[in-house]
């Protein structure tokens, strides 16, 4: 069997075509609400843990206090991952301008 034999074109190639395409979307609308998801609660549980450990559960009248004081213990590194940039250079752009506001 040759080469040519093996391989026949596809008699419908439109819709196989269509067909991949929409199965790429909803795996991509599946991840971005997966991650959305994670992300909603990583940033729920972050202001728990810092109403109980740095407000004691009190009514906050805090504001830049606790934010100041928790991006000098953040490293950047734990920024990169905070900031949603797809371009790295867009992103460490964001990175190194708020880096040089300290």
């Amino acid at each position: 069997m040759s080469k040519k034999e093996a391989v026949q074109p596809m008699s419908k190639p439109i819709p196989l075509f269509k067909e991949i395409k929409e199965l790429i979307e909803q795996s991509r609308q599946h991840v971005a609400l997966t991650v959305n998801s994670a992300m909603t609660m990583l940033y729920w549980q972050i202001g728990k843990r810092l109403n109980e450990e740095v407000l004691q559960n009190q009514r906050a009248e805090y504001g830049e206090q606790i934010v100041q004081s928790l991006s000098g213990q953040l490293s950047l590194s734990h920024l990169k991952e905070m900031i949603y940039l797809d371009d790295p250079l867009k992103r460490n752009f964001c990175i190194d301008r708020l880096a040089s506001n300290d």
